[in-house]
């Protein structure tokens, strides 16, 4: 795998499918059924985040490679792949408490930062089939930022990427965010130490959600211009 990501031997379609399915099958405790697996909270979450992680490593050893594909029929060479994990990200964060990812500290949250900074570089330069999929995105790109902007020792440098990220969906999707008002905004979840999920302090929010205000309740941090990213650079040539 390391002589694969410092490029000292050929990466192909192949291995990259074969190390995508043997990641999945790799027992992470028990994802499936809540309550079987003798590992706690704390190191499934361990585990299911580092799961993901290694995942999106191999997808962006396929992009380095330009193997990747918007019409592949296979999940591990699409080039919208990490958007499918932000949905899998977001149902971890309310299955267990905050306590049980925040407590493995920085390198847990590293993780969590290169998986949702890479999936809101394939929101911005993967275009979604229709507006419905385009605001389901970026629901879940706001809940993930939310919970990571809640974290009281996230670092602020990472938090001004991902800020900057947000102005950016901002400004390219600029009603997707009202799309996406079924579910609660990820500025409006609270998370405790104590619960399996997190819980609405807030009430509801309305159907619409306004763009500006969400960045507001998400942070401070001013805008600036980021570099085009090797994504989108590839997205071009496809």
């Amino acid at each position: 795998f390391l002589a694969n990501w410092f490029g000292t031997t050929t990466v192909t379609r192949e291995w990259i499918d074969s190390k995508h399915k043997e990641i999945d099958e790799e027992p992470v405790g028990n994802e499936a059924h809540v309550g079987v697996t003798p590992l706690t909270d704390m190191q499934q979450a361990d585990l299911i985040v580092t799961k993901h992680w290694m995942r999106m490593l191999v997808w962006q050893m396929a992009m380095s490679k330009c193997l990747l594909s918007s019409n592949s029929s296979k999940e591990s060479l699409s080039l919208s792949f990490p958007v499918r994990l932000s949905t899998q990200l977001r149902a971890l964060m309310t299955r267990f408490s905050r306590q049980a990812i925040e407590i493995h500290g920085s390198g847990i949250q590293q993780k969590l930062f290169e998986l949702t900074d890479t999936i809101a570089n394939v929101i911005i330069t993967v275009p979604a089939a229709t507006v419905q999929e385009t605001a389901g995105r970026v629901d879940d790109f706001t809940f993930l930022i939310g919970f990571l902007f809640s974290l009281p020792s996230f670092d602020p440098v990472q938090r001004d990427i991902l800020q900057n990220k947000l102005e950016q969906l901002q400004s390219l999707f600029p009603y997707s965010a009202s799309e996406a008002g079924a579910s609660p905004a990820a500025s409006d979840v609270t998370y405790t130490s104590s619960s399996k999920a997190p819980h609405n302090d807030l009430p509801s929010p309305p159907s619409r959600v306004v763009w500006h205000e969400m960045a507001k309740k998400l942070s401070m941090a001013q805008p600036r211009d980021a570099p085009r990213s090797d994504l989108a650079r590839l997205v071009e040539g496809v």
